[in-house]
């Protein structure tokens, strides 16, 4: 093998038209085109045969798909580079599922199936090419696919902005800083997008919130408007009391949860600042629940009472604060 050579390539496509494009365009300084299969079964006797060391990858083939023949690949040849070209999104998706996978795309319906996103922007600055990578979470991924599908200007409303309602003839992305009352807004359409993140936030009512933002957001469409919703779980009661524009069955479904965490509905629940001897004194009432933290000569505590313990923690808060000031 030329010194200068890095990598061997074997393109993998049933295509006659694709493995010839790929082959007249293997001329890449460092790469050297050793051989093409036009199925997985060709690819694997290729492989040990040929050795190359990297691999294009179709994934609809007849005999052996892509994503099979790529588990095999890998699981032969740990070391070995494979680009996988492909528009399925289904594919890719069932194949990153198990390895990682790097995609250059310009379709928002490949995009919305990935996991992280990046922005690369290529500029040109005293004759050399610069490329500049982000990394995009949240409302930024949202608005990278609304600018590829939408026909209308879109608008981001970051952190930090202030909370305005959307305009005539545009799309607004945010997240919940972004959502205010504006009252009926006569949208047609809002969408809920990621609605399971809700069960991945911390606290104890954080999908309390949740569903009080989703149901704030879809007031904005218009009686004739859509409301869509973006989730795995159709039948969590959050989703379900959005569709049915009834809170009330994530309230029962939020029963048992609560009261496994100590904090029973209906259960009244103080926060109280002392010093070091607070949390013995406040277990002397018999708290449901007593949880303590304390740092820099302060003690809080966060309590749930039974609601008739109500009146005796009353006392022995005024008995404290009268013997204080004593």
């Amino acid at each position: 093998m030329n010194a200068e050579v890095m990598h061997r390539l074997m393109v993998v496509d049933d295509s006659n038209v694709i493995r010839r494009r790929i082959e007249r365009a293997h001329d890449l300084p460092g790469i050297e085109f050793v051989g093409a299969a036009r199925n997985g079964v060709e690819a694997l006797e290729m492989h040990a045969r040929l050795k190359p060391t990297l691999v294009t990858m179709d994934l609809t083939m007849p005999e052996m798909d892509g994503a099979e023949c790529v588990e095999k690949l890998v699981a032969r040849d740990p070391e070995l580079r494979i680009l996988v070209i492909s528009a399925l999104a289904d594919k890719l998706a069932a194949v990153g599922a198990r390895r990682q996978v790097l995609c250059v795309t310009h379709l928002p319906q490949i995009a919305a199936r990935a996991r992280h996103h990046v922005r690369v922007v290529k500029s040109v600055r005293v004759g050399r090419t610069r490329a500049g990578v982000t990394v995009l979470t949240g409302a930024e991924r949202v608005e990278e696919w609304a600018r590829a599908v939408a026909r209308v200007p879109v608008r981001r409303i970051g952190t930090g902005d202030p909370a305005a309602p959307p305009r005539d003839g545009e799309v607004m992305v945010g997240g919940v800083e972004a959502v205010k009352d504006f009252g009926p807004l006569r949208l047609g359409l809002v969408a809920i997008l990621d609605a399971d993140q809700a069960a991945r936030r911390p606290g104890l009512a954080a999908r309390e919130h949740a569903l009080a933002t989703w149901m704030e957001a879809a007031a904005w469409a218009r009686s004739s408007g859509r409301v869509i919703v973006q989730t795995r779980h159709p039948g969590d009661p959050a989703v379900q009391s959005l569709v049915s524009g009834n809170p009330h069955r994530f309230h029962r479904s939020e029963l048992p949860r609560r009261a496994d965490a100590g904090f029973p509905a209906g259960w009244p629940v103080f926060r109280v600042t002392g010093d070091d001897r607070l949390a013995e004194e406040l277990a002397a009432l018999e708290p449901r629940t007593l949880l303590s933290s304390s740092g820099e000569g302060q003690t809080v505590c966060l309590l749930a009472l039974e609601p008739g313990a109500v009146p005796a923690f009353g006392r022995a808060a005024r008995a404290s604060i009268a013997g204080a000031e004593a």
